[in-house]
């Protein structure tokens, strides 16, 4: 699904910080920075997060940070 955040407070949407949590699964618990301004997520070994989850593509998702005008 599509989730849009926003914060007023920061003219560089790089400069918010940002995280993935895991709720369920193998790696419950684990938090990953989101750095840059796009963060892959999938099983792949190219991906900026790797999630080792049966239920995760090899790639599963692309989180985007931009400036919401």
């Amino acid at each position: 699904r599509t989730m849009v955040v926003t914060s007023s407070a920061a003219q560089d949407p790089t400069a918010v910080r940002a995280e993935l949590v895991v709720t369920k699964g193998r790696q419950k618990g684990q938090v990953f920075p989101l750095g840059g301004s796009v963060t892959t997520i999938g099983r792949g070994a190219g991906n900026d997060v790797r999630l080792n989850d049966w239920f995760i593509s090899k790639s599963h998702a692309q989180i985007e940070r931009r400036r919401v005008q």
